[in-house]
């Protein structure tokens, strides 16, 4: 959600700085680089523990490739529900397309360029002005930090219940970050928009946000019943996330309880809002490797699931991604 903030203004076109250096990009990719090059050298030492590779076929990768497109199609639904607040009537093409094309450019290019090409569609076919994106993108923010953290707080619950277990870790981060959106939330629904409006006009990005949050919550009075699909497609990429990784586990014969599998994905999705790889790579795995780690789980072991997890995932951003990237470009849409 960094990217929010390379709007400026409701008539500036957002794109990449191309030419200038970018010391912020850099680091990013520094750190990102850093992360793989460490992966590899471990995996190159431990060679002799990578031997038993698991035995795929269709009948094993099946459910995986399954549970992928479900996840993207909820992904795509977000989308849909998250336009719709706003009264546009997007296409299944267009909410299904933009999305897929969206996870594309994240798992390709180092900032998100998936969130510049929806605001640039939005943009040049409903004339939606880039601040009232960016406020759109900062409400949808807090549904989905709501529905993630509340989702891993009541996972750590279930642990507790049914295996005596729960992640003190987890069970902290779920809190701090439920709690501190609701709290945000409610700070900027109910604090006087005047005197925000007067605290952030020496900063432009950040009173072009605030104009865009405030155009949008004034548009969302006529329609809060919108909400309820749009918390439920987050909750359903939640689940179909939980469920990708558990039958990763089961390729490498390791049974990841399913309460797991909701702390492990729930950590991953609030991550994605602060990650600074591409598609959140390493940060994903590195948080799969350590929390399976604590369970007493490989090192080797780990990585096979993070790997298997992170590749079926990506085999479906690519084949949806790439036909929907040259269908919305050859229809001049982007």
């Amino acid at each position: 959600m960094g990217d929010l903030w390379r709007y400026s203004s409701s008539t500036e076109i957002p794109e990449l700085k191309k030419a200038s250096f970018n010391l912020k990009i850099f680091v990013k990719q520094l750190l990102g680089l850093l992360v793989l090059v460490g992966a590899a050298y471990y995996m190159y030492q431990h060679l002799s523990h990578f031997q038993s590779w698991p035995r795929l076929n269709f009948r094993t990768i099946a459910p995986l490739i399954i549970i992928s497109v479900a996840f993207q199609l909820f992904q795509s639904l977000i989308f849909k529900y998250q336009t719709e607040l706003f009264n546009l009537k997007l296409s299944a093409k267009h909410w299904i397309g933009l999305s897929a094309t969206a996870a594309l450019y994240n798992l390709v290019f180092p900032a998100r360029g998936g969130l510049i090409a929806r605001a640039y569609f939005l943009q040049k076919k409903y004339q939606f002005p880039y601040s009232n994106y960016a406020g759109m993108m900062l409400i949808t923010l807090f549904v989905a930090f709501i529905a993630t953290a509340g989702t891993s707080i009541a996972a750590n619950g279930w642990s507790y219940l049914s295996l005596g277990t729960f992640n003190e870790a987890t069970l902290g981060v779920g809190l701090m970050a439920f709690l501190g959106s609701i709290i945000a939330f409610l700070v900027l629904a109910f604090f006087p928009k005047e005197k925000i409006s007067s605290l952030v006009v020496k900063w432009p990005k950040l009173n072009s946000l605030w104009s865009g949050f405030v155009a949008s919550t004034d548009l969302l009075h006529a329609n809060r019943g919108g909400f309820l699909p749009l918390m439920l497609s987050f909750l359903g990429t939640i689940i179909f996330m939980a469920a990708r990784l558990s039958f990763s586990g089961k390729l490498v014969e390791l049974d990841i309880p399913l309460q797991s599998c909701f702390i492990i994905q729930t950590m991953v999705g609030l991550s994605v809002f602060v990650s600074f790889t591409p598609g959140n790579l390493g940060v994903k795995e590195g948080i799969i490797i350590a929390l399976l780690s604590s369970q007493n789980v490989s090192p080797e072991t780990a990585i096979l699931v993070a790997g298997i997890d992170r590749l079926s995932s990506a085999f479906v951003v690519l084949a949806l991604g790439i036909p929907f990237h040259f269908l919305l470009i050859r229809d001049r849409e982007l």
